[in-house]
């Protein structure tokens, strides 16, 4: 049943309607020696597919039948695959290169033969724009077509280059393939913890009431990871891309953005603290200072896991990292502080192994966002 609204390509209906019984005819006619008069037609045409050999067997009125040559046809070359037998009784394919341009004008003649199969050829990337979304503190923001092989550096010199209040440090740069990747490892943790959580629901509520806290832990977990939204965020030193012409070259894709933030004047702190916020930066406070002015750990903190996500997305480790100098070391604005859970107690609890690395992307995520 038809819909309102709904689009109907009568001529293609017409067409299979048309064909269909004379193609079933000669299938049904077709015997030793006197093969099926068939040919099909495939690429971009207006209506590829198997059709009844032109009785001029001309290539181009093949075309004509299946409703002529898209914009998107390569007239270079096409190819003509041809089914045979040789001398020993054995079939084989032949592929022949036709000159499209030439056949078309009436230049050449080419005849077709029972079951050939006709390939017209598209223009490579043809009609396909590839893009890069620039926003925040450039010249001139805006949705810019790269061409093949373009590098960040030459589109952002065709914007204008950065303003003055941009904090290139601060830089996210995304990738689709990137957030396809982690939208899959996040589909992935949510299934694997759906199923941890029933199972830890089947056992029920022991004496002490591990079991009943290991459920709510499960369940906060689970919602995390289902509010959590992928970025695809790869590091970049924006700074080089722009004043260094020896920095590696960032080739682009089609789907990347570039978001250049403002110099920022916070240091946020994320996970398990009592008030996850924002605090104005202030020379000479350090990590644990900071984590006082957010009313301190919880008590499902791992306090030795501590780490800082550095305002270009790179992670620092505070309790391991010798010339970051500990937790007494100062932190620059734009810095986020993720205090992560105790994954070390929810292994005890016999919960997924991996769940810390599924904290770990989603803190690098907030902390993205968090610097926007």
């Amino acid at each position: 049943d038809s819909k309102e609204g709904d689009e109907v390509d009568y001529s293609r209906f017409s067409r299979e309607a048309l064909f269909a019984p004379v193609l079933q005819r000669l299938k049904a006619q077709a015997k030793p020696g006197a093969p099926q008069q068939t040919i099909q037609v495939t690429g971009p045409v207006r209506y590829p597919g198997e059709y009844p050999l032109p009785a001029s067997r001309q290539v181009a009125d093949a075309i004509y039948v299946a409703g002529g040559l898209k914009d998107s046809a390569s007239l270079y070359t096409a190819e003509l695959a041809r089914f045979s037998v040789d001398e020993a009784g054995t079939g084989e394919t032949n592929v022949q290169n036709l000159d499209l341009r030439a056949i078309m004008n009436g230049d050449v003649s080419v005849l077709l033969q029972s079951r050939d199969r006709l390939l017209i050829k598209s223009i490579p990337e043809f009609a396909q724009a590839k893009t890069i979304e620039l926003d925040g503190e450039v010249r001139y923001p805006g949705e810019y077509t790269i061409r093949d092989g373009e590098t960040l550096r030459e589109v952002l010199q065709r914007a204008g280059g950065l303003t003055d209040n941009a904090f290139p440090k601060g830089a996210i740069f995304t990738r689709e393939k990137l957030r396809e990747l982690e939208a899959q490892r996040l589909r992935e943790a949510e299934e694997r913890l759906k199923s941890d959580l029933v199972g830890v629901q089947l056992e029920g509520n022991d004496f002490g009431g591990q079991n009943a806290e290991r459920t709510q832990r499960v369940q906060e977990l689970l919602e995390d990871v289902q509010d959590s939204r992928p970025l695809g965020r790869m590091v970049i030193d924006l700074t080089a891309v722009v004043e260094n012409k020896d920095y590696q070259s960032i080739r682009l894709q089609d789907g990347d953005t570039l978001t250049v933030p403002t110099i920022p004047q916070s240091v946020s702190v994320f996970g398990e603290v009592q008030f996850p916020t924002s605090h104005l930066h202030t020379e000479g406070l350090t990590v644990d200072d900071y984590l006082e002015r957010s009313g301190g750990p919880t008590r499902q903190t791992d306090e030795e896991r501590v780490y800082v996500v550095k305002a270009d997305g790179s992670v620092m480790l505070p309790e391991k990292s010798r010339w970051f100098g500990g937790r007494s070391q100062q932190l620059a604005p734009g810095d986020t502080i993720i205090v992560p859970i105790d994954v070390d107690r929810l292994n005890q609890l016999e919960l997924w192994s991996n769940v810390s690395q599924i904290v770990y992307q989603m803190a690098l995520g907030a902390a993205a966002v968090g610097n926007l």
